[in-house]
């Protein structure tokens, strides 16, 4: 009898646990949560460039918080188990045979299902401000507009619908209804293969992909979103000014840098088409030089009087496997430090270049091709491209008059013509298979679109991608290319000659 209440003492001895003991668990656990959840919340995320950030980022580090007291409250009971009752030298006897304790297993119950319940409610929080309806989305000059995003193999590209009116003899702006009743005037469009907002503007984007699934996503915004086939998807978003600012500009040639590398200078000279995306650091002192940051890492000093508006820039990826060029589909997301900054810099040159094209079929083209999703496939110096999935536009200029026998087309003009309007009638060697959209000028949903104005411009300027840089050594066997100091002489008889080669490829 004795023994077996020496035993019952000792047992007790070994199973309690102090009052303070289990408040300094505690406060370790809470302590424990609230560190990880505050410097691991800071350190991993990207920077919280918007409204939707901030909601987003307080709610994962109420989820972080919890998750690594749990972990803590785990993790700390085994180990303490191990520890305190491990299995003692000489002891032959059996452990306690407890059995139930009501009270525990309500605490237990009770505590981990109230946090999954205020969790739930805090999400469906968060989720409804993010997703839902914003005043005044899209607004630029006090009026709303219209921005469509579209996913295509393998780029992004976005249609801004403006509130300015296309005139009348451009556009048929008015036009009379069956029912007597006169619609609505055409409006100013263009397309881009970035997507560009200002600080403060409410972002709605409808959004369409061209082929299979996409995933719109911007880390920096905290936003994504599918994009599934023939459903019409919204994703919403409000662009802040970040703690780093708008640290970012275009250099517009003609410029010098002086790249530093390996504790070495080189000065480096670039032409007058270049446009350099570099990332402002600072002036330096004794002189009227600025520091900039290239995407190489490399850093190289500018004239300052040579750095123009700033901006910001974040990445915007497909984030749903969609075929071989799946990592390139990528484009950045501009934002401007105000609406002020954000005509001047990208809406109010956009809006001019429609109501007022240029008369050179080659500066049409130029601007016309990047309303396409060509980037994602094709590599083309000229304008920063560098597509691994389609044959490189590099030189096209050069090589189209030999693939025009080939393919049995008349010129090298006429080749990239059907290129783009029939692409499945002939494969570069290589690229068997590869996934090239129809361009055809029927507006029906089937194919992409392109009209026969983009299309006269798109290959003007391919034929005059050549690899000296001089439009006259094209081979695109045009009798009308003719040109003066790099320039068309007569540009009207190069867009009839591209119309009547063209016209049969009219759907």
């Amino acid at each position: 009898m004795a023994t077996t209440q020496h035993q019952q003492s000792s047992n007790s001895a070994t199973f309690g646990i102090s009052l303070v003991s289990i408040i300094i668990f505690g406060v370790a656990m809470v302590i424990f949560g609230l560190v990880i959840g505050g410097v691991f919340t800071a350190k991993i995320l990207p920077e919280q460039a918007s409204e939707q950030a901030i909601a987003t980022d307080g709610l994962f580090q109420v989820l972080l918080t919890i998750g690594s007291m749990v972990f803590f409250l785990v993790q700390g009971l085994l180990l303490i188990s191990v520890i305190r009752f491990r299995h003692r030298p000489n002891d032959v006897t059996d452990g306690p045979n407890i059995h139930g304790n009501v009270t525990l297993e309500i605490v237990w119950t009770i505590i981990p299902s109230a946090i999954v319940v205020v969790l739930a409610i805090l999400s469906y929080v968060v989720w409804q401000s993010n997703s839902a309806p914003q005043d005044q989305p899209n607004f630029v000059n006090g009026e709303p507009i219209t921005i469509n995003a579209r996913g295509q193999r393998f780029a992004w590209t976005f249609e801004y619908v403006t509130n300015v009116e296309l005139p009348a003899e451009e556009a048929g702006a008015v036009t009379v209804q069956n029912d007597g009743e006169e619609s609505a005037p055409e409006m100013v469009s263009f397309t881009t293969n970035e997507l560009h907002a200002y600080a403060g503007q409410n972002i709605e984007l409808q959004m369409q992909t061209a082929d299979v699934i996409h995933s719109f996503w911007i880390p920096a915004m905290r936003v994504k979103q599918d994009l599934l086939p023939g459903k019409e998807t919204t994703i919403r978003f409000t662009p802040i000014a970040t703690e780093e600012g708008f640290p970012y500009t275009t250099l517009q040639g003609p410029f010098d840098l002086l790249l530093e590398e390996n504790g070495t200078r080189e000065t480096r000279s670039f032409g007058d088409s270049t446009q350099l995306i570099v990332r402002v650091i600072g002036e330096e002192s004794g002189g009227n030089l600025t520091r900039v940051q290239l995407d190489t890492g490399l850093q190289a000093l500018v004239d300052s009087n040579l750095i123009g508006p700033k901006y910001a820039r974040y990445r915007l990826n497909c984030a749903e496997l969609c075929g071989g060029g799946h990592g390139e589909m990528y484009s950045y997301l501009i934002v401007h430090p105000d609406e002020e900054s954000y005509l001047a810099a990208f809406y109010d040159g956009r809006v001019d270049a429609v109501l007022n094209p240029p008369a050179d079929p080659i500066l049409q083209g130029e601007r016309a091709i990047t309303a396409y999703a060509c980037a994602g496939c094709h590599t083309l110096d000229a304008l920063g491209w560098s597509g691994m999935t389609g044959p490189a536009l590099n030189g096209i200029g050069d090589r189209a008059g030999g693939r025009a026998g080939s393919t049995g087309v008349s010129n090298g003009a006429e080749y990239i013509v059907q290129s783009i309007r029939h692409p499945q009638d002939y494969y570069v060697p290589g690229y068997n298979g590869v996934i090239m959209p129809v361009h055809d000028s029927t507006d029906d949903n089937t194919n992409t679109y392109m009209s026969q104005s983009d299309l006269i411009g798109i290959v003007a300027y391919l034929c005059s991608q050549t690899a000296s840089g001089d439009i006259t050594d094209s081979t695109c066997g045009l009798e009308s290319w003719q040109a003066e100091n790099n320039t068309l002489t007569d540009p009207a008889a190069v867009i009839s000659e591209l119309q009547a080669l063209s016209d049969p490829y009219q759907e």
